[in-house]
C-alpha cells in the first residue's frame, strides 16, 4: 500500500467491468451482509435508486460506473463511489434541465451517501479523444486497487439501454 492512500479490502468482484442490474447489484452489495452492513448498504443502495430515478426522470442515456469500498467485503462503506458517463453523441442533444443537472452532479453535493460527478466520454475518432477534456481516462483507475497495482472490478449500470446494449433513442415529446 502506497503512502497516504486507503487499504484495500477484499473486492466483491473479479477483475474488470461487470454489466449489472440494480437487482444483481443489491444480490452483490446488499444482500449477503450481517445486519449492521446490509442496513448501512442498503441506505446506501436507496439513494443510488434515486439518483437512478432523477437520470430516467429527465431522459438522460448514460452509463452510471460504480466503484469503492461499496464493492468490497467492507460492512460500513462510507459512500458510493459512481461515475456517470454520457457519449458525446447524446451530450449533443441534451436540453438545457439535462445540462444543468448533469453540472449539479459536478458541483454540488448531490448526496452525502454519494461521490458522484459526471462526464462526457468521446468515441474513437473524435477529435475531443484522449485530449484534457477527455475524461473517460479518469474512469480507467476504476480498474485498479488503491495501490495501483492489483486490478479489481467494478460494475456499470446502463440507463435507457436494452439488454443487448442497444441505446433507445426515442425522443420524449
Amino acid at each position: 500500500m502506497g503512502v497516504g492512500r486507503k487499504p484495500d479490502l477484499e473486492p466483491l468482484l473479479p477483475p474488470g467491468r461487470h454489466i449489472l442490474t440494480m437487482s444483481e447489484l443489491h444480490n452483490l452489495a446488499v444482500e449477503p451482509f450481517e445486519w449492521h452492513g446490509q442496513q448501512r448498504r442498503g441506505r446506501l443502495f436507496q439513494h443510488l435508486e434515486q439518483a437512478i430515478q432523477d437520470l430516467l426522470v429527465r431522459n438522460i442515456r448514460c452509463e452510471l460506473v460504480i466503484n469503492g469500498s461499496f464493492l468490497t467485503l467492507k460492512a460500513m462503506p462510507s459512500d458510493i463511489d459512481v461515475k456517470v458517463y454520457v457519449d458525446s453523441e447524446v451530450a449533443d442533444l441534451l436540453d438545457t434541465d439535462q445540462i444543468n443537472f448533469l453540472s449539479q452532479l459536478n458541483q454540488d453535493f448531490y448526496h452525502e451517501d454519494l461521490d458522484i460527478s459526471s462526464y462526457v466520454s468521446y468515441g474513437i475518432g473524435h477529435p475531443f479523444r484522449g485530449c484534457a477534456l477527455d475524461m473517460l481516462a479518469e474512469g480507467e483507475m476504476y480498474g485498479l486497487q488503491n495501490d495501483r497495482e492489483w486490478l479489481k472490478g467494478y460494475v456499470s449500470l446502463m440507463i435507457w439501454e436494452t439488454h443487448v446494449g442497444l441505446r433507445i433513442c426515442r425522443r420524449s415529446s
